[in-house]
């Protein structure tokens, strides 16, 4: 980490619709909140578009294009400079995902961030990502940020949630 002597990694979530055109959003988020990670959703970045995305002091951009011509998708994270972590790549899925492993004192986090198109039903949806989670279980800590537009309220989810090899219950 940039600051070993800082007690905490502050985390966050932009569903940007679009970082070519929600620059003004992504920008005011980061002066405000300063996280060391942002994750983003919907940055509707293809691939060889990343000139499109601004360029922002202290932080690392990386992403997942989104595929195909559907309108929507791609996902990223905006990482401080002096932060330790890499991409781990996971075997594809119905959802944009994408997973660090970020190296923390005596401790490794997984950190990752996922959209889920309406075109993906909400079971595959739980089952990709207890997938993900499964695999990033060698991690002291995980967290997942996303935007994986399911209403809770909807009496067609499962009555129990799905429980993950690690322990994580996912809905």
């Amino acid at each position: 980490m940039a600051n070993p002597s800082k007690k905490c990694l502050k985390i966050g979530l932009l569903n940007a619709r679009s970082l070519n055109t929600g620059t003004d959003e992504l920008l005011i988020s980061l002066l405000k909140y300063e996280p060391d990670i942002l994750a983003l959703n919907e940055t509707w970045i293809k691939e060889g578009e990343e000139a499109l995305v601004p360029s922002v002091t202290n932080y690392r951009f990386i992403h997942k294009a989104r595929t195909g011509q559907r309108r929507g998708g791609g996902v990223g994270f905006l990482i401080r400079n002096g932060i330790v972590a890499r991409i781990k790549q996971l075997p594809s899925t119905a959802l944009d995902q994408l997973w660090l492993e970020v190296q923390l004192p005596g401790a490794i986090m997984a950190i990752g961030t996922a959209y889920r198109p309406e075109s993906v039903s909400v079971r595959d949806a739980i089952d990709n990502i207890s997938e993900s989670v499964n695999l990033m279980g060698h991690c002291n800590y995980s967290c997942l940020l996303g935007d994986l537009n399911i209403n809770l309220l909807n009496e067609d989810l499962p009555q129990r949630p799905k429980r993950s090899r690690d322990g994580v219950d996912i809905f």
